[in-house]
């Protein structure tokens, strides 16, 4: 009988030993501007005048000013262009939503002082704002802002000669959350200013010159409410 001889081969076995990896988790999304109300043509300074050729010839003489293009947009509040022309992209005010209103007043000096010859005074040719020669506001809507429910705007006569309460233009009524420039919320109003120059006895110490008559002084606000 044979006998055989057994062996075991030895077993090589090779194990995968995986390494670690670490994989930053990051997130990138678009953030919508934020919304602000703007101001559009609001005057730095206002001359009335009696019309071209028109001179002061001793005869009480009406004067006027005309501002058309006064008005309220919303903008976003990153783009100072766009906030001055009153429109631009989509914008949000992150549930924090703020109306807005545009109002008039003025100092309550009643005085306005005459010079003529660049600053030379006469005082004879001052004159004060009265009752029966008041300066005069007429307020009107303009053709761009119809009949919207987001905002008032005011039509009013009023008469300034002593002091004022600041008048109302422009407030808005309803606004969204997020603004969607498809819809232009912008509205406008239209503002007379009218003022007389009293009549005068004698001749001026400037005749012949241009006079300047500086009064008093204007302010249109743009407010925020919450």
């Amino acid at each position: 009988m044979g006998v055989a001889s057994l062996s075991v081969l030895g077993l090589a076995v090779a194990l995968a030993v995986p390494v670690a990896n670490a994989a930053e988790v990051s997130a990138q999304v678009n953030v919508i501007d934020g919304c602000a109300w703007a101001l559009a043509g609001a005057p730095e300074e206002i001359n009335l005048t009696a019309g071209e050729g028109v001179k002061y010839e001793g005869a009480a003489l009406p004067m006027f000013y005309i501002l058309s293009n006064l008005s309220l947009g919303l903008a976003g509040s990153q783009g100072a262009q766009s906030a001055n022309q009153g429109d631009s992209s989509e914008c949000s005010f992150y549930s924090d939503v703020k109306n807005s209103k545009v109002e008039l007043s003025l100092t309550t000096t009643s005085q306005f002082t005459a010079t003529f010859a660049g600053g030379t005074r006469d005082p004879l040719m001052d004159f004060s704002l009265t009752a029966d020669a008041p300066l005069g506001f007429t307020a009107t809507a303009l053709d761009r802002c119809p009949a919207d429910p987001r905002f008032s705007v005011s039509s009013f006569q009023g008469m300034y000669s002593t002091g004022m309460t600041p008048w109302k233009l422009i407030e808005t009524n309803t606004v969204q959350n997020i603004f969607d420039p498809a819809v232009n919320q912008r509205c406008g109003v239209g503002l007379l200013m009218e003022l007389l120059i009293p009549a005068y006895e004698g001749v001026p110490a400037g005749a012949g010159t241009n006079y300047n008559f500086s009064g008093p002084s204007l302010t249109i606000s743009l407010l925020n409410v919450g």
